[in-house]
């Protein structure tokens, strides 16, 4: 009886399982509608006509506008048509123009009218749509996919293409994004890009000079979800956090290079590249907080100044920057924490001999990393607009700090290394020095700090006397630690707010 039961059991749950993916299908006209009540969400005003024969879709003469924010102007694009034929397995194919111009007319109050067309266009591009109505599934593809700037208008002067040149190229596109409507859009998606390059070279409008940048990016992979309010106002950043909306994405590429050249008749020509063995960047942002981390790999720089013959370059293993904050107000304390990290910096010879050309200084690899976090109680929503431009002409303080930790401190250069860490809370009731009165201690080591200040001596880039005050600082605030040339320090900000350095009160 159990086994029949477990049978019973099964053979619904395929029953219903098949039944589901039979009517998991979208028609041409699910698919347009989704795209058209996207866009209209996002803000744009959108107009087309419509026409379906047999099982194509054609969505022709397509035309979108949006206003700026602040009356700033108005950014358009044009479509001659869309066609979406729908594949008869529940599917649809999604066939976009090769080039689709977007035209941007901007009219500040307090600048100049610009009017400017960026064209948009792909090759072998493909995209088929599966799924169902409201929770729909997008795979695409292209070949190559290119954004230029087409003609740039300033104050009714045309900008030649000799003067300004903007370009972006893509090879090798595949991605997927999936869409699920109900009270709020949430999507998801993952894109892969074989190459993307990048050229800008701009012309002073007088003659003065010319600069131009250009570069490449390889194996670039990115993902991303995130919620999207049905109707966004992207003027009013406050009110699309209220309504639900965020993000995340993570990036990441292979290896990188650029180039740049700056062409000025007064002060000179020079020029240079840089190069990266990849990197990653992360981002996300919703009602409450922001997070951004960014690192780069084995990245090299090389310059030549203007008006010196030879080339300058450095080079270093690791650069990092990390930074959570909290953005909304909030009665209860928030996390945020910042991290910088330049790691194993290392300089060529003739840019060691610029400043010590007898090399009396190692020439070890440099570090400097630098870790934080902290807790804080923020007191207004610092995004909204209006709130950052009163807290501008007010002076008031942001927000209320709580807590600070120094994690990690490391300052390795020329010989010498220091190394910290501490923690620190913070009353706010009660004031220190202009501050919120601190309470804690941070302990601090310096290794062959007197050496370095010899050979700067030696050098002739410290006089002696301030060498004699940097010693007589050192030996107020730190004590010989074991090993040569080792010093610890002890800085502490007591209960009664008396600042002791290893024990002895100094203030």
């Amino acid at each position: 009886m159990r086994i029949s039961k477990q049978l019973g059991a099964t053979s619904a749950l395929a029953l219903i399982l098949a039944t589901q993916t039979a009517f998991a299908e979208v028609s041409a006209s699910d698919v347009w509608n989704d795209w058209r009540g996207y866009l209209e969400g996002m803000g744009y005003k959108l107009t087309a006509t419509e026409s379906m024969s047999g099982n194509v879709l054609t969505v022709a003469d397509v035309k979108m506008s949006m206003n700026l924010a602040e009356e700033a102007g108005v950014v358009s694009l044009e479509m001659d048509s869309m066609i979406f034929t729908e594949n008869g397995d529940g599917t649809v194919s999604i066939q976009i123009p090769e080039v689709m111009p977007i035209k941007v007319m901007a009219a500040p109050e307090d600048g100049a009218p610009v009017s400017a067309q960026i064209d948009y266009e792909q090759s072998g591009f493909t995209m088929i749509a599966s799924g169902a109505p409201n929770d729909t599934k997008y795979d695409y593809a292209a070949d190559a996919i290119s954004i230029a700037l087409a003609n740039l208008n300033i104050e009714g002067e045309d900008i030649s293409s000799g003067d300004l040149k903007l370009n972006l190229a893509m090879t090798d596109v595949t991605g997927t994004t999936s869409m699920k409507t109900g009270d709020i859009r949430t999507y998801s998606q993952t894109t892969s890009i074989g190459t993307l390059s990048y050229d800008v070279d701009a012309s002073d409008p007088e003659g003065k000079g010319r600069g131009a940048f250009k570069g490449t990016v390889s194996n670039l992979t990115a993902s991303g979800s995130g919620d999207l309010p049905l109707i966004l106002d992207s003027s009013d950043v406050s009110a699309m956090f209220a309504a639900g909306f965020k993000f995340a994405g993570n990036f990441e590429y292979d290896s990188g290079s650029s180039e740049f050249s700056v062409q000025d008749p007064v002060d000179g020509d020079f020029n240079g590249s840089t190069s990266s063995e990849g990197g990653a960047l992360a981002v996300a942002m919703d009602g409450s907080s922001l997070t951004y981390d960014v690192s780069s790999r084995n990245v090299a720089a090389s310059v030549t100044p203007a008006q010196i013959p030879f080339e300058l370059s450095a080079k270093m293993d690791e650069s990092l920057f990390k930074l959570t904050m909290p953005i909304a107000k909030s009665e209860e304390e928030q996390d945020f924490g910042m991290a910088i990290t330049l790691g194993n910096f290392t300089m060529d010879d003739t840019l060691w001999n610029l400043f010590d050309p007898s090399g009396a200084l190692p020439r070890d690899p440099a570090t400097i990393a630098v870790d934080l976090s902290g807790k804080a109680r923020l007191l207004v929503d610092i995004m909204d607009p209006e709130v950052a431009a009163e807290m501008e002409e007010t002076g008031a303080a942001p927000a209320e700090l709580n807590s600070l930790s120094l994690r990690n401190l490391l300052v390795s250069a020329a010989g010498a290394t220091l190394t910290g860490m501490g923690n620190f809370t913070f009353d706010n009731t009660q004031s220190f020095n202009g501050m919120p009165k601190p309470t804690g201690a941070v302990d601090l080591k310096l290794v062959g700090g007197n050496g370095l200040v010899d050979k700067l001596v030696t050098m002739g880039m410290l006089p002696e006397e301030q060498a004699m005050g940097a010693r007589m600082m050192m030996g107020l605030f730190a004590v010989p630690g074991e090993g040569e040339d080792t010093l610890n320090s002890k800085i502490e900000i007591n209960d009664q707010g008396h600042v002791l350095a290893n024990g002895q009160r100094i203030q």
